[in-house]
């Protein structure tokens, strides 16, 4: 109830200040059945100086949870955990001395890290912009790579038949749109009824295993994925425009350089972090895309 934060010294705003301190400095932990009174035994824990540990995609630690009979101290006089449980922190390579010692905070996009723990990491490689197949060819056609007569319902009504997700589930990464949505664009861009009909008889082959995925690759040819990855190429870009109607890219990377630190709030600042991730990562799947049309042979391998 709103009641409970109508005193002055508890509000709203505090309650949710300390939410979020309390949230970015735990870290999510598969528990003991006994422990937790989730069904999926998995928790969020507080563990002191642990949490000053920085998170890397990459890091050169990692964390288990120890019980009291799993804890190799001997020492009699110390009692503190006996019977308990404890973090133990396990280095996943030799470490230099003074290197740091970073952990994963998890496999999270940044639009997650920035809600939950308060910054957004630079090229994060589990990042991606969702997007459905009429957003990729409304893109595309705004930027001139699709004619603008192309009945687009029609397209994502013979995409969505062919078994293809068309909603707003498709993910493009920093390394190109992600083997899902290269499939669909692949059946958006059918050019005759001979055409759909043959891609149509090998998805109903793989989906009784008389065939596999090698078999529609097999398919392809450098034409075809050069259109593709043309249309694809033509998408991102716009997209990525889309995003700087009001900056480019390049002007937010100088508003974040600015040595004014007070120019932005750290929301502010927060939300300029996140939307220049997101035109770099549309601007890296442009040119995986600018790569791929240069060198469609290599796309097939």
């Amino acid at each position: 109830p709103t009641s409970i934060f109508s005193s002055p010294s508890f509000s709203l705003e505090k309650f949710t200040r300390a939410l979020q301190l309390a949230g970015s400095r735990s870290i999510s932990i598969q528990l003991p059945s006994s422990s937790s009174s989730s069904s999926s035994g998995k928790g969020s824990v507080l563990v002191p100086l642990f949490d000053m540990a920085n998170h890397h995609p990459n890091p050169t630690a990692t964390y288990r949870l120890v019980s009291g009979s799993d804890d190799n101290n001997n020492n009699d006089d110390d009692d503190d955990n006996e019977g308990g449980e404890s973090i133990e922190l396990v280095a996943r390579k030799d470490i230099s001395e003074g290197e740091e010692i970073t952990i994963s905070y998890g496999a999270y996009p940044n639009s997650i890290m920035a809600k939950c723990y308060g910054f957004v990491p630079t090229n994060n490689p589990y990042d991606f912009e969702r997007v459905s197949m009429r957003g990729i060819l409304q893109a595309a056609m705004d930027a001139g790579a699709l004619l603008e007569t192309t009945d687009l319902s029609k397209v994502e009504n013979s995409v969505a038949a062919l078994g293809f997700d068309t909603t707003n589930n498709s993910r493009i990464l920093a390394t190109g749109p992600e083997e899902s949505l290269w499939m669909s664009l692949r059946a958006a861009l059918v050019t005759n009824d001979d055409e759909y009909e043959e891609l149509l008889e090998v998805l109903e082959a793989i989906e009784m295993d008389e065939a596999d995925d090698e078999d529609l690759w097999e398919m392809d040819n450098d034409a075809d994925i050069v259109r593709r990855a043309k249309i694809a190429h033509a998408a991102f870009t716009a997209l990525e425009h889309g995003i700087s109607a009001k900056s480019t890219l390049e002007e937010d990377e100088e508003i974040l350089l600015q040595n004014d630190t007070t120019a932005l709030s750290c929301g502010s600042r927060l939300l300029v972090e996140l939307r220049s991730e997101r035109k770099r990562l549309l601007r890296s799947a442009s040119w995986r895309m600018a790569a791929v049309m240069g060198r469609p042979r290599e796309a097939r391998e």
